[in-house]
């Protein structure tokens, strides 16, 4: 059911439209005020000084790579007249946007679900839990990006003209 509602997605719009519809929500939950602590979602203790930013920075920083990469397979084909493979752009877009949204989601509402005062071990479960989804996350999309640079030297020595 849900890789006939992927498939079918992908076949009415072009990756670079899905990556421009994925920018626009990544702005959007930008806007969205989730409820954070003091010194932001993310914070670093170093020393007796926080430095951290909430999940806005976050979002906006997901949307702006979104933007690029959308403008990157509008611009592509007619700068570089190449045409990228359909299967490996779809990939690169499913396998970016899935664990993108995946921690801009996740880490928000963990914090909301989650008592301000935890019992012991339930706090340190959720924040391992939260912490190995979000490395899970981090190592797909950058997996994707390695799909989308294969696609991009791929289609240059094999000279695909668009």
């Amino acid at each position: 059911m849900v890789y006939t509602v992927a498939q079918q997605v992908t076949q009415m719009l072009s990756v670079g439209k899905l990556f421009a519809i994925a920018a626009i929500l990544a702005l959007i939950a930008g806007f969205v005020p989730w409820p954070v602590e003091k010194t932001g979602g993310y914070t670093i203790n170093v020393g007796n000084r926080a430095y951290g930013f909430s999940t806005d920075y976050w979002a906006f920083s997901v949307g702006a790579i979104f933007a690029v990469l959308a403008t990157l397979y509008y611009w592509l084909p007619f700068f570089l007249s190449l045409h990228l493979s359909a299967l490996a752009s779809n990939l690169h877009f499913w396998l970016s946007a899935i664990p993108a949204f995946a921690v801009l989601l996740l880490i928000p509402v963990w914090q909301t679900l989650t008592p301000s005062t935890p019992s012991a071990g339930t706090g340190e479960r959720g924040a391992i839990a939260v912490l190995l989804v979000t490395a899970v996350s981090v190592l797909l999309f950058l997996l994707a990006q390695f799909v989308f640079f294969v696609n991009c030297v791929w289609s240059a020595l094999y000279r695909r003209n668009a």
